[in-house]
C-alpha cells in the first residue's frame, strides 16, 4: 500500500547574486518537556531521524513510525474521502503542538519575503494528499515548523526527496481552498470520539 503522495515546492530567489545563506540547522534535542508525553516522544523521534530515509520513504511512514515508537495508536484507516485521521482532531492552528501530525489535501502556499542583500525570496508549495509532523509553533500558530519526507524542491532526486527534512509553513500564506487537519497522538487505551469505530490498529 503505497502511504503518501508526492508535495512539491518550487522556491526562487531574485536579486544579486552571492552566497547562499546558511541553513538553519535543526537541533537534535528532546522534546520540550510541557509537551503531552505521546508528543514528545513523536518529535523525539522525528528529531532523531532528520536526513534519514524513515521505512519506504513515503509521507505517511514518517508519522506511522513516530506514533509506533511513541506507543500511540498507529496506523489509521483512511476517511471516507481518503484522507488519513491520525489521532483526536484539534481546530486551530492556535492550539496546536509540537508532535501534533498534520494532514493536507489539496493545500497550497504561496508567498514572497525580503531578504537581505536586496533579494526576495517567493515560493510556491503544492499539498495534494501529504503527511508532516509539527516540531514548532511561533506566533499563536502563524508560523510552523514540521518535518516530513517525500517532499522537496522540482528536480530533487528520489533519494534526496525521500529523507525526512525541515519545512516551514506560513501561515498567512496559504491560498483559498484546500484543507489542512491537525490532529493530536492518542493512547493505545483511548477512544477517539470523532470515530466511534475506534477504527485504529492497536
Amino acid at each position: 500500500m503505497r502511504l503518501g503522495h508526492l508535495a512539491i515546492l518550487a522556491v526562487v530567489v531574485f536579486g544579486t547574486l552571492g552566497a547562499a545563506e546558511p541553513k538553519p540547522k535543526t537541533k537534535s534535542k528532546a522534546a520540550e518537556p510541557d509537551l503531552p508525553p505521546l508528543n514528545a516522544k513523536v518529535v523525539k523521534y522525528c528529531r532523531e531521524n532528520i536526513g534519514k530515509k524513515v521505512a519506504n520513504g513515503q509521507c505517511a511512514s514518517l508519522a506511522v513510525e513516530a506514533l509506533k515508537y511513541a506507543g500511540a495508536k498507529l496506523f489509521p484507516q483512511r476517511d471516507s474521502q481518503g484522507d488519513y485521521v491520525w489521532g483526536r482532531e484539534i481546530e486551530s492552528f492556535r492550539d496546536a503542538l509540537p508532535g501534533d501530525i498534520l494532514q493536507f489535501r489539496d493545500t497550497v502556499f504561496k508567498g514572497k519575503r525580503s531578504l537581505p542583500g536586496n533579494r526576495t525570496l517567493t515560493w510556491n508549495e503544492s499539498y495534494a494528499h501529504h503527511t508532516a509532523v509539527i516540531v514548532d509553533v511561533k506566533e499563536r500558530g502563524k508560523i510552523v515548523t514540521v518535518l516530513h519526507q517525500n517532499t522537496g524542491p522540482d528536480g530533487s532526486s528520489q533519494d534526496e526527496m525521500m529523507i525526512v527534512k525541515e519545512g516551514k509553513l506560513f501561515l498567512d500564506a496559504r491560498q483559498p481552498g484546500g484543507k489542512i487537519w491537525i490532529y493530536r497522538p492518542i493512547g493505545l487505551n483511548e477512544r477517539n470520539e470523532k470515530s466511534p469505530e475506534n477504527d485504529f490498529i492497536p
